[in-house]
């Protein structure tokens, strides 16, 4: 990436062959930084702010500078601040008292730290070292593809296999995560042969704007025909959705989100009619490559959707049809019943909301959506989609609404891509909570592979990563969801955790805000729990407790007024003195908080009796496995039973298969 700065080119270039900050050997090219026999990878992005705060050591530079700079395109604060958090984290730099990063409040950062040339650092003269390159990105793209044809084939002999899946004892060799998403091209990032376009939500015009699901659908409908044509990179519909309001011309958004082509549009219902007027222009410079308008009689309004879809495709071709190649518009189901598919737009407005409440509804509007046209799949999948939810948003049991999801999608045979990364999502979510995590793992790589443009397979399997202590993987999985819908509160909820898991605190309360002011509820959210308890937030901790409570015989008052003693260091014996009091006097504490508090509090011998006594029982499944991977759970897991337990919830075998867990999080002290 060539960077804009003040300074000389020559400079950038220079500290690009390698420098010494400290007792850090840095390798840009490698994106690493060493220290004896110690290698820590940074991502490149986040090295690319290295390199710029050091070729403008000592000089403060302001956080616009640095996004307008290293990112050159438009990303919010929170990206800067986690690049920052990155390094420092890397380099072992305390924020309060640096020796390398320096904060300037209101103002921006600067590197304190003396450089030294890394004489070590290979000079390579130009010619070999572009050959050497060549001959690297060969070899990669050679094995890269030789490791997709492996992981479909797998896939597809894994899902003919009644759950729960089993393998012989020799290991596959399997790509690592981050590998199979390069490999996928997922959500076209690297590829830079096709055409980008950002989807602006469509205004709505109708007198009062009664139909706020219908607008919101359309645009979404018409999203996801587009997501599926080869060779066209969809931006991240929500973060178009954010500019619109404040940002109206083109090019101006053009330049924010780095697209081609910008889609809007404004629909208007008057009477039995629907209106819809759409525009494609060039982001660049805001001429407009085609318009056009569409009236159809209001029953007829999901033919909308595949018909723009097509003539936006037609336009783009004609466009760019010397440059650029891009495939066609996959045809969708038979139209189905207008109501039905009004109960269903409605519905899936509600499901993204989550909460009890919202979910019961939509499954309420997705059976009434079924009754009046059976036959459309999609009815089937997105009730499925809310039942299996509603377990976690309610006192429902989790077996039994699992059973009836699969009852809508089993021996179904599914006609669109989009169709198929759903229902692999759904099956994946259930064998997660099944603890069949090998299973899981290949659905969830089979839904993303069908559609890399599915926020909530990468928000589930952000889940399942976590569940497997592969904590890294996990808030890349949650990153890519952010990408593709990034002011959605369920993915910022998913990035808080995640974040959480990587013991970045200050993220993670920044994505739990995000999510709460977007209407995310984290009532019965134990990942917030943690971090209450890690940021000394007793008070809103003493609230949810009650919250948890308040419907039970007996509430654990030890727990709720004295909280704040609880878990304050020096109180661990009186911690579990009250806990194990409570316990036997009969207050009700639901079994998944009675091991979440063994663990939280040290109390390692009753936190694997519970555990036992959970795993026995039915409701094994509401054990909360992304937290034994945690700090907090340290000693949890250095016990010689942690290696027993393991075994018996199957991930040794999923390990075995696809990597171990993250060691700097398990070892972590």
């Amino acid at each position: 990436m060539v960077m804009q700065t003040q300074e000389k080119p020559t400079n950038i270039e220079r500290l690009r062959q390698g420098f010494q900050i400290g007792p850090w050997s840095v390798l840009p090219d490698r994106s690493i930084i060493k220290q004896n026999d110690d290698e820590i990878h940074l991502e490149p992005r986040v090295m690319d702010v290295l390199v710029y705060l050091a070729a403008h050591q000592d000089q403060v530079i302001r956080r616009t500078q640095l996004i307008d700079d290293v990112w050159q395109t438009y990303v919010s604060d929170e990206v800067l601040s986690r690049a920052i958090s990155l390094l420092r984290t890397a380099l072992g730099d305390d924020p309060k008292t640096p020796i390398y990063i320096q904060t300037l409040p209101k103002l921006g950062y600067r590197l304190i730290h003396e450089l030294e040339a890394n004489e070590q650092q290979e000079v390579t003269s130009p010619p070999v070292a572009e050959l050497r390159e060549v001959g690297r990105r060969m070899k990669m793209s050679s094995v890269l593809i030789l490791i997709t044809i492996l992981i479909i084939i797998m896939s597809s002999a894994l899902l003919l296999i009644s759950p729960p899946y089993k393998f012989g004892e020799s290991n596959i060799g399997l790509t690592s995560f981050t590998e199979w998403l390069e490999s996928l091209d997922v959500d076209s990032f690297g590829n830079n042969d096709g055409i980008s376009i950002a989807i602006l939500p469509f205004e709505d015009l109708t007198e009062g704007n009664v139909k706020q699901y219908l607008d919101d659908g359309i645009t979404d409908e018409i999203t996801m025909s587009l997501s599926q044509v080869p060779g066209l990179k969809v931006l991240a519909r929500r973060s178009a959705y954010s500019l619109r309001d404040s940002i109206q011309d083109i090019p101006s958004i053009g330049r924010l989100l780095k697209v081609d082509v910008v889609l809007d549009g404004s629909i208007r219902q008057e009477n039995d009619e629907i209106f819809v007027n759409v525009q494609l222009s060039k982001a660049s410079d805001g001429f407009l490559i085609w318009t056009q308008a569409f009236q159809k009689p209001f029953e007829q309004s999901f033919s909308l959707q595949d018909k723009i879809a097509f003539e936006v495709i037609a336009a783009l071709q004609k466009h760019y049809s010397r440059n650029r190649k891009i495939g066609t518009v996959q045809t969708s189901d038979p139209t189905p019943n207008i109501k039905a598919y009004q109960l269903y737009l409605n519905g899936r407005f509600l499901w993204k909301l989550r909460g009890e409440q919202p979910l019961r509804r939509s499954i309420e509007m997705f059976r009434e959506a079924i009754k009046i046209d059976p036959g459309y799949l999609r009815f089937r999948l997105a009730l499925a989609n809310s039942l299996v939810l509603l377990p976690f948003y309610s006192e429902e049991t989790m077996e039994v609404m699992f059973q009836k999801a699969m009852d809508e999608i089993s021996d179904v045979t599914f006609g669109t891509l989009g169709e198929k990364s759903e229902a692999e999502a759904i099956q994946a979510f259930i064998a997660m909570h099944r603890w069949q995590f090998i299973e899981a793992e290949t659905r969830y790589r089979q839904a993303i592979a069908f559609q890399p443009n599915n926020p909530n397979a990468y928000i589930w399997y952000s889940q399942l990563l976590a569940m497997v202590g592969r904590s890294d993987d996990s808030l890349i999985a949650a990153r890519r969801a952010e990408v593709l819908d990034d002011v959605s509160p369920v993915v910022n909820d998913r990035l808080a955790v995640a974040y959480l898991w990587v013991d970045d605190d200050n993220e993670a309360e920044r994505k739990f805000e995000i999510g709460s002011q977007l209407g995310f509820s984290n009532r019965i959210n134990p990942g917030y729990i943690v971090f209450l308890l890690r940021a000394q937030r007793y008070n809103e901790f003493k609230a949810i407790m009650e919250a948890i409570h308040a419907d039970l015989p007996g509430k654990p008052k030890w727990l709720i007024e004295q909280g704040h003693q609880v878990f304050l260091q020096d109180n661990r014996e009186l911690a579990i003195k009250l806990s194990r009091e409570a316990n036997r006097d009969g207050v009700s504490v639901t079994p998944e908080l009675r091991l979440g508090l063994s663990i939280l509090i040290g109390d390692v011998e009753h936190a694997f009796q519970v555990f036992s006594e959970l795993e026995a029982s039915s409701g094994r499944k509401y054990i909360y496995p992304e937290f034994l991977f945690s700090r907090e759970a340290l000693a949890f897991r250095q016990d010689a039973r942690f290696k027993l337990l393991t075994k018996d919830m199957g991930l040794d075998d999923y390990w075995h298969l696809f990597g171990p867990p993250d060691y700097r999080l398990t070892e972590h002290n």
